[in-house]
């Protein structure tokens, strides 16, 4: 009895010194009581706030990603990129309140507040989190959702020469599952 103490005392240390804290992933959303009166069609994607270094890197596959599912999953409309960028600069706005100078019912900011990427090499696994905020005319704060501690996987092994189609997938996945709570646009 004694041997078999021991023995599961000695798996039960192996096991917790092998085994990481599982996070516990955020998932919250915000979506204002008149969403609908709003009747949003269309949408302009702004730049996305990413953390310094990975700008070049993540900026531009997450907007094209954004885009792309916006358009694809929940039907809206969205000006192409170079419009909205013209607008922001030629008018000095702040994106927030760029529906109105834009012809947009509403302005999409993401924020990316996590991208741990440590283990994507090999693995192809992503730890990520993000902001996203929808803004009305006017400023006003449609629709947002916060993720944190989000695992995205690219579905195999990632090394040098493919390592620019699992950042490109895997950015697709993570837009996806930050709009996945946004109403699909209401048909008119």
């Amino acid at each position: 009895m004694i041997r078999y103490t021991t023995l599961l005392c000695a798996f039960a240390f192996l096991v917790a010194c092998t085994n990481t804290p599982e996070r516990t992933p955020v998932d919250q959303t915000t979506t204002a009581p008149d969403f609908a009166a709003a009747a949003v069609v269309d949408i302009a994607v702004v730049r996305p706030v990413c953390p310094e270094g990975s700008d070049e890197l993540l900026g531009p596959d997450l907007r094209a990603a954004t885009r792309k599912a916006l358009i694809n999953e929940k039907q809206y409309a969205v000006p192409v990129d170079s419009f909205v960028d013209g607008v922001i600069a030629q008018t000095n706005l702040e994106p927030t309140r760029g529906a109105e100078a834009m012809g947009s019912d509403g302005v999409l900011s993401i924020r990316l507040e996590q991208w741990e990427a440590g283990a994507f090499i090999g693995s192809g696994r992503v730890v990520a989190g993000a902001k996203a905020t929808l803004y009305g005319k006017g400023g006003k704060v449609l629709w947002e959702h916060t993720l944190k501690d989000r695992t995205v996987l690219y579905g195999g092994a990632v090394n040098g020469s493919n390592f620019r189609e699992a950042i490109v997938a895997v950015t697709r996945t993570f837009a996806s599952e930050v709009l996945a709570t946004l109403p699909r646009k209401l048909a008119r």
